[in-house]
């Protein structure tokens, strides 16, 4: 670029700026390095003072702060490369087969590599400011993790509730007063040490989680366009209903191209407004291949949730993707419906094996035994809340209740009673409904 300087009209002299490829990595023109020259036939410039502010406007005019870019919206090489280390040790995996054994490393060979990943990075030089300040989050919080992991191993255990209870009732019937309340108080400082560890590696790991949740504001800076072309990726979400498991995600690269250095963010939806967003990572994903991931329901510790990974009740999915050839819009994937309905309602048949016995009348001692029938099953681990209906026939005669439940656990009963029920049926049907979807199931049952 250059730029003839004017006098009332006249050409005084001319300034010319050049791309610096030093400072202009990729070929991106970024007029930084500046050259004031006078070329034959211009008189040089007499007045001098005005050069340092005529350049400082021009300077001002063209960089990249001016024009409203921050550093993030161009990054350079070495932003990249840091960035590929860090979310391929920190962002959540995609596995062909998430059973697949990952490599299981002792706790030396978990720091050593951390310390080395973060040794690799620090040598990265020019890394963009707003990396550097994720990279150092990430560092802190997983060393605090590290740390205060090892050191909860390192305390005393205090015994559990029963054993406490167990050993004061011993001092107490031993008359060892003073030693049972020595013992008390031990415990006491016991576990609130423990608990204070725990409470400061479980609010390290929230931290932890919010700075990889910041990986898809560099992901987006480093990626290629914005795809116009056809279906990129396919997204499949099939829920743990009636298990303790965890949730699945399917993302198919339903392209004619292998992808590479990929973020992958995706958004969850529950029945209640709950969101859930998970960050992966994908090194290479090869062209008509699935990937897949187990999403975890999450621990209660001291009244926190933890490890939490997804929704109650998914209704919706939304993936985007950020990797070296494109940059795709979200991708959105209604699972509430249909689709959920469809995979319940196969888990009902393949799997649910309810039971229902009839109760006839007996006369008891204290209390009587009315009709009723009773139901069970097998098959699967729970089922949510939800409805029975029961029908019980004997030729021309029957009689119905509906009797609501909670979530039930396998090798519970529900014993729906019928009070004014005079006969013995002959048949009995049991209709299972479920508050969090329209599915419904009816069996049947004779003597």
């Amino acid at each position: 670029m250059k730029i003839v300087v004017m006098d009332y009209g006249e050409p005084r002299g001319l300034i010319e700026l050049a791309a610096s490829e030093r400072l202009c990595p990729k070929g991106n023109t970024d007029y930084r390095a500046v050259r004031l020259t006078c070329p034959p036939g211009l008189r040089p410039l007499d007045n001098c003072k005005l050069v340092p502010t005529l350049l400082l406007l021009i300077l001002l005019s063209v960089s990249p702060s001016a024009s409203g870019q921050s550093e993030a919206s161009a990054p350079n090489a070495a932003t990249k490369q840091a960035y590929v280390k860090l979310a391929n040790a920190f962002a959540l995996p995609l596995l062909e087969d998430p059973k697949q054994a990952m490599s299981k490393m002792d706790m030396a060979q978990v720091i050593a590599a951390r310390k080395e990943l973060f040794l690799d990075l620090r040598a990265i030089p020019g890394v963009g400011p707003e990396l550097k300040e994720i990279i150092a989050d990430v560092e802190k919080f997983s060393g605090q993790c590290i740390d205060d992991g090892q050191l909860l191993e390192r305390l005393p255990k205090p015994p559990n509730e029963a054993d406490r209870t167990f050993r004061l009732l011993y001092y107490g019937a031993t008359l060892q007063l003073e030693a049972g309340e020595e013992f008390g108080k031990k415990v006491d400082q016991e576990r609130a040490d423990v608990q204070a560890v725990v409470r400061r590696m479980l609010q390290a790991q929230t931290q932890l989680e919010a700075a990889t949740l910041l990986f898809p504001r560099i992901a987006r800076t480093i990626a290629g366009p914005t795809s116009s072309r056809g279906e990129v990726l396919k997204v499949g979400i099939y829920e743990s209903w009636g298990f303790t498991a965890p949730d699945l995600l399917k993302l198919e690269n339903v392209s004619d191209q292998t992808l590479h250095n990929c973020t992958v963010v995706v958004g969850l939806r529950g029945m209640e407004g709950e969101v859930k967003q998970n960050v992966h990572f994908v090194p290479t994903w090869p062209s008509r291949s699935c990937l897949q991931a187990y999403y975890a329901g999450g621990d209660k510790v001291l009244g926190q949730v933890t490890g939490r990974q997804t929704v109650t009740g998914i209704q919706s999915v939304e993936v985007m993707l950020f990797c070296d050839e494109l940059s795709l819009s979200p991708v959105k994937y209604t699972y509430a419906g249909s689709a959920r309905e469809a995979y319940i309602g196969a888990c009902l048949d393949k799997l649910f094996k309810p039971k229902a016995r009839f109760r006839p009348f007996s006369k008891g001692l204290l209390f009587d035994d009315l009709p009723a029938v009773i139901v069970s099953f097998e098959g699967l681990q729970w089922l949510p809340p939800g409805t029975l209906s029961i029908t019980v026939k004997s030729g021309d005669l029957s009689a119905a209740r509906d009797q609501q439940f909670q979530t039930w656990v396998k090798g519970g009963e529900q014993t729906v009673v019928f009070k004014a029920l005079s006969w013995v049926p002959s048949e009995w049907a049991v209709t299972f409904r479920f508050n969090d979807n329209k599915v419904t199931r009816t069996y049947r049952w004779k003597p």
